[in-house]
């Protein structure tokens, strides 16, 4: 082989042997509540470099947050009863929106969210315990598991629900009757477009 095609061999194979090693470490990964069930998240939970990673949205629908996208700021907000959480693509730095005390703290991750085709990708832990949500790593099973069950987080979703997160929206009101399975973000959109 001459010397300009092993060159081109090389420009070839390089970044291929590059791509490969960036995602030779990531591996699939079941989350759990603390009622041993497993959270659906479309098969897109994984493991890289030691951190859970999941896409936002399927994360959301599976513990019932809302979410939304802020064009302006390029910043994910996410709604979970008492905290509201800002996440930003590349930053390390979460900020929490606490609607009992009406304060606002940052929270800092190891590892920052990254887009990947029209969603983002987030730090499991990260995000589950700037929401006070227990997170631990089952060894001997090799999962990880979320010390909070589906109960118990729509008991959290509702506590603030009129205050900030439905605008108002009072779950308990009997007109509303079937949206107690459905995501602050779906509620939302169903009443704006009930109000066109």
């Amino acid at each position: 082989m001459n010397l300009k095609k092993r060159l081109i061999a090389c420009a070839i194979a390089v970044p291929v042997l590059f791509a490969g090693a960036a995602f030779a470490d990531r591996s699939p990964v079941e989350i759990i509540n603390a009622e041993k069930k497993v959270l659906d998240l479309g098969g897109k939970a994984f493991i890289e470099n030691g951190r859970t990673m999941a896409p936002l949205k399927e994360l959301c629908e599976a513990v019932h947050w809302g979410a939304t996208y802020d064009d302006e700021d390029g910043q994910y907000d996410v709604y979970s009863g008492r905290y509201d959480l800002s996440i930003t693509p590349g930053s390390t730095t979460l900020q929490r929106y606490d609607n009992a005390t009406d304060d606002f703290y940052s929270v800092e991750s190891d590892v920052a969210p990254f887009e990947s085709g029209d969603d983002i990708i987030v730090p499991v832990r990260a995000v589950c315990e700037a929401f006070d949500i227990e997170v631990t790593w089952n060894s001997e099973l090799g999962r990880v598991e979320l010390g909070v069950d589906e109960d118990e987080w729509r008991i959290l979703n509702e506590e603030y629900d009129e205050a900030d997160n439905l605008e108002g929206l009072n779950l308990n009101d009997e007109s509303y009757d079937g949206f107690e399975d459905m995501s602050f973000g779906d509620i939302n959109d169903t009443v704006k477009e009930a109000e066109k």
